[in-house]
């Protein structure tokens, strides 16, 4: 997505990219009727799967392929009715309006493949297989925009021939997600069918990760649908950009992450208090030195790296905004790894508290603030979303962790990133100060990483078998 940005911003504009962006963030707001199920799947089949539940494990693949099936045909129906009244909401060009209309219809189409995805790789994950699951994932967001890239420079179509090409890709990903699924369940002896106590516990479960899952798309996806209705289109693309460059940190502790919740739930199937509590502690170290270092070093460029990717132009409009999303991502990641713990240990309520209430608070804070201060007001507003620390603090008393032990966890990286913001703000602007500055960000979280590392791995030579894979021994 990174590398092809610019050549779509130059063939289709800024309006056009934006139209686009709105366009897959329905898809995504669509999402909220995936009801959590996903995060439900992850849990109950890593805890089935470890009693060997036959019976458990059928109801857990059945009820995800019906559910889906049927929130999906009627979700499909009710966007392409309701495409031309979204756009009326937008402000966007008149010659635009019958493109974002068709659109938005197309994509109508990707909903239940869309929504089954994800929940159908939830199955092997809880099984503790990454690796098909993270291919899929990948192909998912990186074919997207390859076969985007293909039409646009060869047939010169526009949004909805784009639109076309991602509903034959999801369609084609649904079917591979339900067969991996199944292969992999096939040694459990499951079948389809379904028991209401298991389905009651599935459903009990995801009624809470519906919630969290509510708040996170208000996060991820109406936040653009916000900014075409407040600002305009065109601003989208500004606003996507930065962001999607900021959250690549919080998405890549959220992609290491995903091992703990599994885990945890197999460790409270176990009732190992313990042994939750130093995963909790050892992971959420790690993952605060990698995400704020990140964020460090993103923030120390953010100025020529825009500046040398998309012009001056582009880097004015947009530098500040990439700023304000570059703080609040890398603590973001801070807080996967409390996520994927209090989820696993079977409290999805308190996620749920994090995301919705965040997701709302970022909306509202949207609403205000984009009219008084535009794009910057618009970045600023996803602070609401740090409302996500609230599983941190749950875990924290659960276990009786004194608040030294909590700050000790993030504490040195967090001063690290203020300084290097500070002098990135104070210092010119300058290619020879953004090389210092990133000299100085990898000398500071290589030795935090060093440091930590040392605790978990005896030999140098085991440092290739990961940072992660060295906690959960």
């Amino acid at each position: 997505m990174l590398l092809v940005t610019p050549f779509f911003i130059k063939k289709i504009g800024n309006e056009g990219y934006g139209l686009w962006m709105v366009t897959i963030s329905v898809l995504g707001l669509a999402g909220t009727l995936e009801l959590g199920l996903g995060v439900a799947t992850t849990k109950y089949v890593a805890e089935y799967a470890t009693n060997r539940d036959e019976r458990g494990l059928s109801t857990i693949f059945s009820a995800t392929l019906l559910f889906f099936g049927i929130i999906g045909i009627i979700a499909g129906v009710l966007l392409f009715w309701a495409a031309p009244f979204i756009v009326s909401l937008l402000k966007i060009s008149p010659g635009l309006i019958q493109s974002a209309i068709l659109s938005i219809q197309i994509i109508a189409f990707a909903i239940w493949p869309s929504l089954a995805i994800g929940a159908l790789l939830s199955v092997p994950r809880g099984l503790q297989r990454y690796g098909i699951p993270s291919l899929i994932s990948i192909i998912q967001s990186v074919g997207a925009y390859i076969g985007a890239f293909v039409i646009v420079l060869v047939i010169g179509s526009t949004i909805p021939g784009i639109m076309v090409w991602i509903v034959a890709l999801y369609w084609t990903l649904f079917l591979v997600s339900v067969l991996y699924a199944w292969w992999v369940l096939r040694p459990f002896g499951v079948k389809i069918g379904v028991e209401r106590p298991y389905l009651r516990n599935f459903l009990s479960f995801s009624a809470y990760s519906a919630l969290s899952n509510i708040g996170g798309r208000l996060f991820s996806s109406a936040d653009r649908i916000l900014v075409a209705a407040l600002l305009g289109v065109s601003f989208v693309t500004y606003y996507t950009v930065a962001i999607g460059l900021a959250n690549k940190t919080f998405y890549l502790a959220g992609y290491l992450t995903q091992v703990i919740m599994p885990r945890a739930s197999e460790l409270d199937a176990l009732r190992s208090e313990g042994e939750i509590t130093g995963l909790f502690l050892k992971s959420t170290r790690l993952i605060s030195i990698l995400s704020l270092g990140i964020g460090a070093a993103l923030f120390a460029v953010s100025w020529q790296l825009l500046f040398l990717w998309l012009g001056e132009s582009f880097a004015l409009t947009t530098t500040t905004a990439f700023r304000w999303l570059i703080v609040i991502y890398s603590l973001l990641g801070v807080l996967t790894v409390a996520y994927f713990v209090v989820n696993g240990i079977g409290f999805p309520q308190i996620a749920a508290i994090g995301a919705l209430g965040g997701g709302i608070v970022m909306t509202i804070l949207m609403v205000l603030f984009s009219r008084l201060y535009g794009l910057d007001g618009a970045a600023f507003a996803n602070i609401g979303y740090l409302l996500n620390f609230i599983p941190m603090f749950f875990l924290a008393r659960k276990y009786r962790l004194p608040f030294v032990a909590i700050t000790k966890l993030f504490g040195l990286p967090i001063l690290f990133f203020l300084l290097i913001a500070i002098l990135t703000i104070l210092l010119p602007a300058n290619f020879y100060i953004a090389i210092l500055l990133l000299l100085v960000v990898g000398i500071l979280y290589g030795y935090l990483v060093w440091k930590e590392a040392a605790k978990y791995i005896s030999s140098f030579g085991e440092i290739r078998n990961g940072l992660f894979q060295g906690i959960l021994k």
